[in-house]
């Protein structure tokens, strides 16, 4: 099966062509390999050189891999079920409606470009623009309103100022005498820091004036003459600024004038919301990324006016001036710093460019050496304790995105367990990164490379040397199964948060199958390479071949059990992403039917032989039963041979009925022509051909042809029991014809 390369794929439209051939991405998944005699050399290397070139991309992974752990998908998404109102502080009244001149010097809106198409300006008041964001405000607002439960963000507004200790301080690096850190704070009482924060949203509306708007990637929003210093020029991948009004306040100070903060979002991203070819994966993954961004930068803004060390009001918030260090941390970056308390890591997208982000990585490591350019020109990076010098990354999937977007993933989960978001999701397989440290780090920025990457595995009940991220979402999961006694509400919660970790079980143990499988397969590939030296070693190794055959369909079956949670998803009403799996799983199961038929067509397969490889072709065939229900109404894959074998098959009953040879004829042929026509299909063409060439016209060779037709007969019961309970119609239904051709066969041997 060669690689199908369009002219310009659709991953190529949206996320750039790949060096090495314009017509591709390089970032797509490729359909899994399945056994086959012959192996095109040139297909094997492009394979292979698209792997490599994901594996580079995403920290080792494949594109497949990620797919299988569901990360990747164009499946479609639940929709939001949302309806939380928007906290006043980001209301559409509070966005840019036109420059913010005098205190900033641009003097015109950025504007809003659709197919090349100005369709006004970028602004919160622009209907198109306020119907893309809505969901990011409300993906916000859930954010920020239950943050107050939070110990950091308590340290941030009531936690001790302190002086950075000059014994941090690299010997090179100057001290500001304006460096602080904030200090832990014991905020027993929710209340009383709920009632701060509403007051800090207060003041940020009404005292600082907080605005919002949107800025264009490389340019800093606030004017030509910005940055006031070259160090802090803002790269293509910034995603966000907060800047006060500084330099206008500094000009004249006799001029009575007021503060003011900003909050500008890069409008890069946000841009592909107006894509037409979006998957809702994408969408959501887009909606989820922007209103992170808006969070971070909303800490920002509060770090600004919170008070100094003090306790002091702020009276002069320089944007300038190198921001709050949390408490021991090694870097100082306060938006990064809350994402690390908030959800036990930060995120970071695949794709490291301005646009799409195609999926992200949750880093559960705060700070890293990493880290450091993440922070300002003017931050410093100190010691004891240093930073980290090793990440670990976790891949994060779509489920996530769907989940956070569900008003009972909030009431029930985020309100009863915490913000710990992402430790609910399968988070058990991921990347170690560890980085190097130059010998001379006598001054900011450490410099450092980065020198092994490997694998992270799965986290069990015995997590004795697993990552923290990895135990504490086991503590989280002690948690929810610790509640099968709670009542009312609380039982509400723990059957929801019961549906994510069951979902999670199963999307953990499909990714660990298909493994398996990749590995059996590689196995068969290895074994054909090599050569026989005499037809002895060609029989001997023909049976091993058969006992490698016989594990991948074993390994096959169990990947379809993981796929449905063996059950647990019907038991528990669970809804799992199966679509776009079944149709991988789909394709590798007919593809392995090739390679199959063409074993038991070898010429030294002995009768024995060919017996155990018919029972695993039916062994096959149950498994695609098991992935592809026969009803045009409940399936909901409408493409492909699967789908085209049912249709031809309804057809070809209808035209049987109905006495139209010649329709029954095409029709048997356009199966036949299905490449890798499946074993039902293929025994009902052969069943229907025997019948409409019935009685004294049925030649010599048609009667040879239907001498097998008992051994047919044989195989249609055996695949018939215990078939799948979606197919036991379809079986009923050619029960009838199968009972018909035997009955002709025999009169015709009685002739």
């Amino acid at each position: 099966m060669a690689l199908s390369i369009p002219w310009q794929s659709l991953n190529a439209l949206k996320y750039g062509p790949w060096s090495k051939d314009p017509r591709i991405s390089g970032l797509t998944p490729l359909a899994p390999l399945f056994p086959r005699s012959r192996i095109d050399p040139e297909e094997l290397a492009l394979r292979n050189q698209i792997e490599d070139f994901q594996r580079e991309k995403f920290e080792g992974f494949t594109s497949r891999e990620l797919a299988d752990m569901d990360v990747i998908t164009d499946r479609k998404l639940k929709d939001s079920t949302l309806d939380n109102p928007i906290m006043p502080l980001i209301r559409i009244q509070r966005w840019e409606l036109r420059p913010h001149q005098p205190d900033l010097t641009r003097n015109s809106m950025y504007p809003l470009m659709i197919d090349g198409q100005q369709h006004g300006d970028w602004s919160m008041h622009n209907p198109l623009v306020y119907e893309k964001m809505k969901p990011v405000l409300q993906l916000a607002t859930r954010t920020i309103m239950s943050m107050y439960t939070l110990p950091w963000f308590a340290a941030l507004i009531f936690g001790k100022r302190a002086p950075i200790n000059p014994a941090r301080v690299r010997p090179h690096d100057e001290l500001p005498d304006s460096a602080v850190s904030f200090l832990p704070y014991d905020a027993s009482n929710y209340d009383i820091v709920r009632a701060k924060m509403t007051q800090v949203f207060h003041d940020l509306e009404h005292i600082w004036s907080l605005k919002f708007g949107f800025m264009a990637p490389g340019e800093d929003p606030r004017g030509p003459e910005y940055p006031l210093d070259p160090d802090d020029k803002i790269e293509d991948d910034v995603y966000g600024l907060t800047v006060t009004n500084y330099a206008y306040m500094m000009y004249d100070t006799d001029v009575e004038r007021s503060w003011k903060l900003y909050i500008f979002l890069n409008y890069t991203q946000l841009d592909s919301l107006f894509r037409n070819d979006l998957t809702t994966t994408e969408r959501k993954t887009v909606e989820w990324a922007s209103a992170v961004t808006l969070v971070h930068e909303i800490i920002h803004a509060i770090n600004f006016v919170c008070p100094r060390i003090d306790g002091s009001q702020v009276q002069n918030p320089d944007d300038e001036n190198p921001p709050w260090f949390y408490d021991q941390e090694a870097l100082a970056e306060v938006g990064y710093s809350f994402e690390a308390a908030l959800n036990g890591g930060t995120v970071r997208a695949f794709i490291d460019k301005p646009g799409m982000p195609y999926g992200h990585w949750f880093q559960t490591v705060w700070p890293t050496v990493e880290g450091q350019r993440l922070c300002g020109s003017k931050s410093l990076t100190l010691t004891q304790p240093d930073p980290f010098t090793y990440q670990e990354e976790f891949p994060i999937p779509v489920s996530f995105y769907e989940d956070i977007q569900q008003k009972n993933f909030w009431e029930c989960v985020v309100h009863r367990f915490g913000h710990k978001l992402f430790h609910y999701r399968s988070l058990s397989h991921g990347t170690r990164i560890d980085f190097k440290i130059h010998r001379n780090n006598k001054q900011t920025p450490i410099k450092f490379a980065m020198t092994d990457i490997g694998g992270i595995g799965p986290a069990n009940n015995d997590f004795g040397g697993a990552p923290k991220v990895l135990a504490d979402r086991w503590l989280s999961v002690r948690r929810i199964h610790g509640m099968g006694t709670a009542p009312g509400t609380s039982k509400l919660a723990m059957n929801f948060g019961q549906a994510l970790l069951d979902s999670s079980l199963i999307d953990s143990s499909f990714w660990t199958k298909s493994q398996i499988q990749r590995q059996s397969v590689d196995i068969i590939f290895d074994h054909l390479r090599q050569e026989s030296t005499s037809i002895e070693e060609t029989v001997a190794r023909f049976g091993h071949l058969i006992d490698f055959i016989s594990t991948i369909l074993r390994n096959h079956e169990q990947t379809i059990d993981a796929l449905f949670g063996s059950g647990l998803a019907v038991l528990r009403g669970i809804e799992i992403p199966t679509e776009q799996r079944r149709k991988t799983l789909l394709s590798w199961n007919r593809g392995t039917g090739k390679f199959i038929t063409e074993c038991a067509q070898q010429e030294y397969a002995t009768p024995q032989q060919k017996q155990q490889l018919t029972e695993e072709m039916i062994s096959l065939e149950r498994c695609r039963m098991r992935l592809f229900r026969p009803d045009l109404i409940s399936e909901t894959i409408r493409s492909g041979p699967d789908f085209e074998e049912l249709r031809l098959l309804l057809r070809l009953r209808d035209s049987y009925l109905r006495d139209q040879v010649d329709a029954c004829d095409d029709y048997c042929n356009q199966l036949g022509n299905i490449d890798g026509c499946s074993l039902f299909a293929s025994l009902c063409a052969q069943f229907i051909r025997i019948l409409i060439y019935e009685g004294s016209e049925v030649n010599k060779d048609r009667i040879a042809s239907g001498a097998k037709l008992q051994d047919l007969i044989a195989i249609y019961e055996r695949l018939k029991f215990r078939c799948p309970e979606p197919w036991v119609d379809m079986f009923r239904v050619w029960d009838e014809v199968a009972g018909t051709a035997l009955n002709i066969i025999r009169q015709v041997r009685e002739m």
